[in-house]
């Protein structure tokens, strides 16, 4: 298990993870707009399990955005469209289309 735990100043508490039942789709379960950081935080170990699929850099991208850190949104778009230039063929075509689509907002 992994005990991941938020900053002083929010009040989010503690979340436990349990990383043996953790999916790619996992960076948005239970996401809540206010608490973007235990999001980010999330994000982080489904991405460091996951390290070849876009899916979570994409979540994690779609973050970053709300908290309006730009810089690193395209960054993790970045590397999720060089994830689908390798594999494109067992990524989900909605996950490709928004990978694609927030690309085209970072090129803005």
């Amino acid at each position: 298990m992994l005990l991941v735990g938020c900053d002083n100043n929010s009040s989010a508490g503690l979340e436990i993870f349990n990383s043996s039942n953790l999916s790619p789709q996992s960076c948005l379960r239970g996401f809540n707009p206010n608490k973007l950081k235990e999001a980010i935080q999330r994000c982080n170990i489904v991405i460091s399990k996951y390290k070849n699929n876009p899916e979570p850099l994409n979540d994690r991208s779609l973050i970053y955005n709300l908290m309006g850190n730009i810089k690193l949104a395209c960054s993790d778009n970045r590397k999720a469209l060089s994830l689908l230039a390798i594999d494109k063929k067992n990524v989900d075509k909605l996950i490709q289309y928004e990978i694609k689509m927030r690309q085209d907002i970072c090129k803005q």
